[in-house]
């Protein structure tokens, strides 16, 4: 378990005060193209791990809150597949809209999340949402890549 810091705290405060309003960071790129996901997703976890949020999640007790490393937590979720839909780009865009505007603090939930969700044949978008309390905007704005040692390239 870590304290969190003075501005963590402040985060958590008023998301509890104000449940509704999900004090998130999400984003999505368009890859289109030939993809090895899974070498994705995997710079994806060696990333998380490296900036040190690799299943980090809220544990509250006894009103106090803390952040807690699980393990056993995925930093990425499963594919979605939304080429069934007649309009897949629209269908993705909704649960996206949807999954980071209902995102809440919960001890059993990631505070982060990565996902890819394929739209074409050859085209997908990478989803990334993290709460407030496990990133600010400097470290996500950072190519995946660059926070990887070693060469994994896409």
């Amino acid at each position: 378990m870590t304290s969190l810091t003075a501005a963590q705290r402040s985060l958590y405060f008023a998301q509890t005060l104000d449940p509704t309003t999900p004090y998130v960071i999400a984003q999505y790129a368009e890859l289109t193209g030939e993809l090895d996901a899974d070498r994705l997703e995997s710079a994806t976890v060696i990333a998380h791990r490296e900036f040190g949020i690799a299943g980090l999640h809220l544990r509250v007790t006894d009103g106090v809150p803390e952040l807690h490393d699980d393990v056993n937590i995925a930093v990425v979720g499963e594919r979605l597949d939304f080429r069934r839909f007649d309009n897949p780009v629209g269908a993705a865009t909704s649960w996206m809209q949807h999954e980071w505007s209902t995102a809440t603090l919960s001890s059993d939930q990631p505070l982060t999340i990565a996902k890819l969700l394929r739209v074409g044949p050859d085209r997908w978008f990478w989803y990334y949402r993290a709460h407030h309390i496990a990133l600010d905007g400097e470290i996500l704005s950072r190519p995946v890549d660059e926070g990887v040692s070693g060469d994994v390239r896409f």
